[in-house]
């Protein structure tokens, strides 16, 4: 399979590749696909290996089932004027349209590339959820690389799956290549000053709170409450400090198998 629809100018052989190149192996995704669309799976038979066409409609409701961006979908609908089209001056004219977005899609992706810093609406919305940043380093391993396989990880709806996945490619966080999704830039840093740096706490430590209905024998959970000297709690605070430090030591160093999360709090009442 190509690695985006952009590389394809038949719709018909795009569908058919998503499909046989499904995890699922393609196995009952005709059917899911035509139910999708509202159709007979004689139909979606007939559009692939036949002279049918899919209609606008189905071709939307066929983008929203492949988890295509809104970019996409256009490219999808555009391919489809290009196969439909009777003439050959209308096929050479819709053959432009698309050459002429596939270049700007190749302009994007190499813009992408670059090490910049998010732009302010980007970083809000990646902060607004911990969902954002857990499909994220999900992303970094390869059993989680699929929209249906994080929607199963994460217990999420696709579509909320499919929306984030939009937002990471676009703003160059991650790349999707056919069907599978991997990360592009794993590093964010955000400034203990940012404004969003409060969001960014509490949303981990909503998400502990979830953690705590699963009885997990691998999960760690300690919360106390306690009195000690001035001087000791500097003393405690720099164990905990090195701790962390000596942690995210071994996680630099660790293959991505698993995902995970720490949340660590100590202040002053």
């Amino acid at each position: 399979m190509k690695s985006s629809i952009y590389e394809y100018r038949d719709y018909k052989v795009y569908i058919t590749d998503l499909i046989e190149n499904d995890p699922s192996g393609g196995r009952g995704k005709r059917k899911d696909l035509a139910n999708a669309m509202s159709c007979q799976v004689s139909h979606v038979t007939n559009v692939l290996s036949g002279d049918g066409h899919l209609n606008p409609e189905q071709a939307h409701a066929a983008s929203e089932f492949f988890g295509l961006s809104p970019l996409e979908t256009e490219f999808l609908l555009m391919l489809i004027q290009y196969s439909r089209a009777a003439t050959q001056n209308l096929k050479r004219f819709f053959e432009k349209l698309l050459n002429e977005k596939q270049e700007k899609n190749t302009a994007l992706k190499n813009r992408l590339k670059m090490p910049d810093s998010m732009k302010t609406e980007e970083e809000s919305r990646y902060y607004s959820s911990w969902q954002v940043g857990a499909i994220h380093v999900l992303l970094s391993i390869a059993e989680f690389q699929t929209r249906e396989a994080i929607a199963k990880k994460l217990n999420l709806p696709i579509k909320r799956v499919d929306e984030i996945l939009i937002f990471l490619v676009e703003t160059g966080l991650a790349k999707k290549d056919g069907q599978l999704y991997t990360i592009l830039r794993s590093q964010l840093h955000l400034d203990k000053t940012s404004p969003l740096i409060s969001k960014h706490h509490s949303n981990w430590r909503m998400r502990s709170i979830l953690s705590l209905d699963q009885i997990e024998s691998d999960h760690l959970h300690y919360s106390s409450v306690f009195t000690l000297s001035k001087k000791d709690y500097g003393k405690v605070r720099e164990v905990l400090s090195n701790a962390l430090t000596e942690s995210f030591k071994i996680i630099t160093a660790s293959p991505e198998e698993e995902s995970a999360v720490i949340c660590l709090n100590m202040f002053q009442l």
